[in-house]
């Protein structure tokens, strides 16, 4: 009885591992999606800087 509980607690021990191994990787995936997005932001943000000169002197 003993061994298979600590068999059961082996068995759970390794599937946390498992998770946070998982888990670790999505974050530095969210990461590198976050970095990408923002460096998109600050090039819009660049380009939404240039046209609105332009567009007030069209008018």
């Amino acid at each position: 009885m003993l061994a298979e509980s600590v068999t059961a607690v082996r068995k759970k021990l390794d599937s946390v591992k498992s998770d946070n191994v998982k888990a670790g990787r999505r974050i530095k995936e969210m990461q590198k999606l976050n970095s990408l997005l923002s460096e998109d932001i600050r090039q819009l943000a660049q380009l939404d800087n240039i046209p609105e000169s332009e567009d007030k002197g069209s008018h």
